[in-house]
């Protein structure tokens, strides 16, 4: 299962190292207002570091763990597109 990740800030990177150990789950890209913080959260992964949501949205994934502050409203833009999101 692909799974992308919105919010590389400290409970999103914990939500990233549960994709990472997960041998069913990889890690397909990762959303950040921070470029930095997402670039972070995916070293030594092929998953896409984006600062971009579109470019996010754009990227083939099965599931998505939003995990960003409520007021980006990022979180309804993926449940519009996204059949399984995990919302925090």
């Amino acid at each position: 299962m692909r799974i992308g990740v919105v919010g590389a800030g400290k409970i999103g990177a914990l939500r990233v190292q549960t994709v990472k150990d997960n041998p069913d789950a990889e890690l397909a890209a990762v959303f950040d207002i921070s470029p930095g913080a997402a670039e972070n959260v995916t070293a030594g992964t092929d998953a896409a570091a984006l600062t971009d949501l579109d470019a996010f949205l754009d990227t083939p994934m099965d599931a998505v763990i939003a995990v960003s502050y409520t007021h980006l409203r990022a979180h309804e833009t993926v449940l519009d597109l996204v059949c399984r999101l995990l919302l925090e």
